[in-house]
């Protein structure tokens, strides 16, 4: 438990800084002679006219509100901080954190959702904490209805959308459905959605083929006793903004979250991907209409990719259109614009060592003078070789010639396809087929 951070027999403060209109003093709390803590009292001296309050995303931090008698005005919110903390970094961080906060929350309002607000306008000195609007939860599972049809779809680079009207039995409203381009969720998007709440998982949803989705459910509901003067206009509304708004509001959090972690301050709940809820039979899977009998890595389920790809910038159309091929083909292919949700907020250097490293049965090096000399694909190399060592001479490294270069640590006994004679549908032709091997 934490120790009082506002009284003890020796207090001091010993710093401040200031962010997003918010004062933080630096206070070091002595309760005895070996019982010390150190507190972050923060001020907010602003606040917003709508949305969330700089007092909700300390909330989030795990600043709690108390009186305080360092602060000005006596009223602040407060946790223990490590010793060593940078009080002006932190303030800095502070900033950027609230306005990608800020920004997620506009966004998200948009799409007909509220982050909500745990002490925001009650700290202000009025209103009631503020939660989601319009969402309901079914009687059902989103999905099962007497009457069912599809009224909308969209998309971003991110998530696919479908908008449906639900009706018969006890319920009445509309399922917006949510399913990700590049299946599965990462552990970090998941994480948002949770932070969001409302989001119910179906494992095997119509409107995406019977593959899983993510679900909200609106309720319909009369105004006036006239369907045109009901909640219909307003989902409507926030379906349409999905395609613009919603994954930007997720980047956001996202972005918030990061800002704070160098401090071991988290704003999203750690998360694992979850599975979805299945009806009757097991969950469909993903699979291609250009090849249903998808090769599988040795080992079953021991790698995440058939086959990732390194390449320079110089590369990438080559590279994308393999990835293309082979994903056509059936295979699991990591190619980074395939994934552009799963590297939100990584630490690239090790999600790419793991990917290169421990995640791939294979790796297919396009070799060039621009691969040996970038930084990014030194770092790759370095990641594949260290994995074709624990291989013990099994193939792992599959490169492909496009300029003549000799790449440092791969041997020159390893066997080359060379793209000038080797047309590029025919090398994704060539690695499906060792895939099966």
């Amino acid at each position: 438990m934490p120790g009082d951070l506002h009284s003890g027999l020796r207090t001091e403060q010993i710093g401040e800084a200031r962010g997003a209109g918010v004062t933080f003093t630096l206070v070091r709390v002595q309760q005895g002679k070996t019982d010390v803590v150190f507190g972050v009292h923060a001020a907010p001296r602003s606040h917003t006219l709508n949305g969330v309050q700089t007092p909700d995303l300390l909330a989030y931090l795990e600043f709690s509100p108390s009186q305080c008698a360092f602060i000005q005005g006596g009223r602040c919110l407060a946790r223990e901080v490590a010793e060593n903390i940078d009080l002006a970094a932190f303030g800095h961080a502070f900033e950027k954190a609230w306005s990608s906060f800020k920004a997620a929350d506009d966004h998200l309002n948009a799409c007909g959702l509220a982050v909500a607000q745990p002490v925001g306008w009650v700290f202000a000195g009025g209103g009631t904490p503020r939660g989601d609007r319009r969402v309901t939860h079914p009687r059902g599972d989103g999905h099962t209805a007497p009457q069912t049809r599809k009224l909308d779809e969209s998309a971003d680079d991110v998530f696919r959308y479908v908008f449906s009207w639900l009706s018969g039995g006890s319920q009445k409203g509309w399922t917006l459905h949510y399913a990700p381009n590049h299946p599965p969720l990462s552990a970090e998007i998941e994480s948002a959605l949770q932070f969001l709440g409302g989001f119910e998982s179906f494992g095997e949803c119509p409107e995406f083929e019977f593959e899983p989705c993510r679900w909200r459910w609106y309720d319909f509901v009369p105004e006036e006793g006239s369907f045109f003067n009901s909640s219909a206009g307003y989902v409507k509304n926030s379906f349409e903004a999905h395609a613009t708004k919603f994954s930007p509001g997720l980047r956001g959090l996202l972005d918030a979250h990061a800002a704070m972690l160098p401090f071991d301050m988290s704003l999203l709940p750690a998360s694992a991907p979850t599975r979805p809820v299945k009806l009757g039979a097991q969950p469909a899977t993903r699979t291609s209409t250009a090849a249903p009998n998808r090769p599988r890595p040795t080992g079953g389920a021991r790698y995440k990719y058939d086959v990732a790809l390194s390449f320079a910038g110089t590369e990438r159309p080559l590279a994308e259109r393999l990835a293309t091929l082979v994903r056509e083909g059936g295979a699991a292919v990591f190619y980074d614009d395939f994934y552009p949700e799963h590297l939100w907020g990584k630490d690239l250097p090790a999600y790419f060592d793991r990917v290169y490293r421990k995640e791939s049965r294979f790796c297919v090096i396009f070799a060039s003078e621009q691969y040996k000399n970038r930084a990014w694909t030194y770092h790759e190399l370095r990641s594949a070789l260290a994995r074709a060592l624990e291989e013990r001479g099994d193939e792992y490294i599959l490169p492909i010639r496009v300029e003549a270069v000799d790449l440092d640590g791969v041997p020159p006994t390893v066997g080359y396809v060379d793209i000038k004679t080797h047309p590029i549908e025919q090398i994704a032709d060539m690695l499906l087929k060792k895939m099966k091997q």
